[in-house]
């Protein structure tokens, strides 16, 4: 059990219980300060539609509750549940394939009778990084090819369900993540450098075969947003502006005129981090940003203090998973890579996103060990 603080030192009682619960303070502090910050502003933002709003503040009440039943699971647990998690998120992607409900030329959601609308891909921000870290924490450092072979595997089945939706935003940013598992646990560099050529050989493949055209669109408008500027390049255009107008104090909250008057599309999702800019400024930007730093610090020292390989393996790929979805959507609000669908976590709307990164946080907490 984590040690309270030396006697002499004044040890408030919710402190106390946060320690007694399992739950790292300074983790809790950082999320709660984002998850603050980002209803403050959604607030405004969804202000016209109340249960949209009700609906975000239950499911963030929901995480926060995931997060502290996550942190009380022991490993041995979580070693012993993976496989089932693995198969259980495999079958979901494939039951979005053909069953799943389809929304804005994508299949990506299951809404079924008597169960909550959700999107089985955010699974997998939890689900690769505790597979990944069950199949390597017992095998030989550097890894052997056939390990490497199996951990393709391992993520390929269900990135390609992914892609298949079609997702290529999450099919990128879950693929990167869990290469930094495989890299920790291991790697050489030769596998390195090899994956590197395969890579850019792929993605040209992708792009002359596999990539659809608004797939490509998206990138060409990335390089040119003003080349069409009332069509595929309007968002980063709208974003850009948002951001930009918003100054060093913003515009006050619920004040911004291009989330406020439907300039800026996806404005409590993918583009959340714009309506902050514009109406918080940069001082609220920067705030924001540094508490997302401070998260990822804090979860990386305790992934690294964490007893076993397991532990450190899973909880660091989880902390990768996190940290590149955070910095995908800043560089996409902002116009330095394309629109690629990326919620800011923990501030963008979203319930299945929500619930499962602060579940994921729960699991960091308990790999960390007592």
């Amino acid at each position: 059990m984590t040690e309270l603080p030396q006697a002499g030192v004044r040890n408030p009682r919710l402190l106390s219980w946060l320690y007694n619960a399992h739950v790292d303070p300074w983790l809790v502090l950082g999320i709660v300060l984002v998850l603050a910050l980002g209803l403050t502003v959604m607030s405004g933002t969804l202000g016209h539609a109340p249960n949209m709003l009700f609906r975000h503040v239950f499911l963030i009440f929901l995480g926060v509750a995931a997060l502290f039943v996550m942190a009380q699971i022991p490993e041995h647990t979580y070693v012993g549940l993976t496989p089932f998690v693995y198969l259980g998120s495999v079958g979901l992607l494939i039951c979005v394939l053909y069953f799943g409900d389809e929304a804005k030329g994508a299949t990506r959601w299951i809404d079924w009778p008597l169960l909550p609308r959700f999107q089985p891909s955010e699974i997998l921000k939890v689900a690769l990084p505790l597979s990944l870290a069950w199949y390597l924490h017992d095998k030989p450092t550097p890894l052997r090819l056939t390990d490497l072979l199996v951990c393709l595997i391992i993520i390929g089945i269900p990135v390609g369900c992914v892609f298949a939706q079609p997702d290529f935003g999450t099919t990128v940013l879950v693929t990167t993540a869990c290469l930094c598992v495989v890299f920790l646990a291991g790697l050489q560099w030769r596998w390195i450098i090899a994956a590197t050529v395969l890579g850019a050989i792929g993605f040209v493949v992708a792009w002359r075969v596999l990539l659809t055209e608004y797939q490509i669109q998206r990138v060409t408008t990335f390089l040119d947003p003003d080349r069409n500027p009332l069509g595929a390049g309007w968002n980063i255009i709208q974003s850009k502006i948002a951001l930009g107008s918003g100054g060093a104090l913003g515009k006050g909250l619920g004040e911004g005129t291009q989330s406020q008057l439907s300039f800026l599309p996806e404005g409590h999702t993918d583009f959340m981090l714009a309506v902050v800019g514009e109406e918080l400024g940069f001082v609220g930007t920067a705030t924001l940003l540094t508490l997302f730093f401070f998260i990822f610090a804090r979860g990386m020292t305790m992934s690294r203090n964490c007893p076993t390989r397991f532990g450190r393996l899973a909880s660091a790929g989880f902390l990768m998973m996190f940290f590149g979805y955070m910095l995908t959507n800043v560089m996409m609000v902002s116009g330095l890579l394309p629109v690629v669908g990326a919620p800011l976590p923990l501030v963008s709307y979203g319930g299945t996103s929500i619930i499962t990164i602060l579940a994921g946080f729960g699991v960091v907490t308990a790999l960390r060990g007592r």
